[in-house]
């Protein structure tokens, strides 16, 4: 009976630490690209196709400061951006050629209002989303230049 509830107690312990590593612990991993401006180091996820683009970081939780989601797009373009299910507020970077082209800070909507599409003042061909107040803790302002994975 004490070997029983041993086995038991111990598949109990693995089960809770495989819904930690898959809930809590961060989705990125060492293989992601990075990016690099004025000394930070942002680890990124990518979003390339219509559907990653559309669903974004939509029902992610809260991204520490050095993660981020960085948008691909074939061609520049005015992208507007907009934010539905989500639950903390962003920075947004438009850039096109490794140069910021315009930056928003996105508050997290709120139930039952409309939600805003923020349209930049200008074309990108890569958007980052990154926590809300790092663009400009990290000099992400129009005119900056990044180095940006490909």
């Amino acid at each position: 009976m004490r070997r029983e509830l041993l086995i038991l107690s111990g598949s109990f312990v693995l089960a809770l630490g495989t819904i930690f590593v898959a809930h809590v612990l961060p989705i990125f991993s060492a293989g992601q690209p990075v990016m690099h401006v004025n000394g930070h180091t942002i680890r990124l996820l990518t979003a390339r196709t219509e559907a990653e683009r559309e669903h974004g970081l939509s029902g992610h939780g809260k991204l520490p400061a050095d993660e981020g989601m960085l948008f691909y797009f074939d061609t520049p373009g005015i992208y507007p951006f907009w934010m539905p299910n989500m639950k903390f507020p962003l920075d947004i970077i438009w850039m096109q050629d490794g140069v910021v082209t315009d930056e928003a800070e996105l508050g997290t909507p709120v139930p039952g209002q409309p939600i805003p599409a923020y349209t930049p003042k200008a074309t990108a061909d890569r958007v980052l989303e990154i926590d809300a107040g790092l663009a400009q803790r990290y000099g992400l302002v129009p005119g900056a230049h990044v180095q940006l994975p490909n």
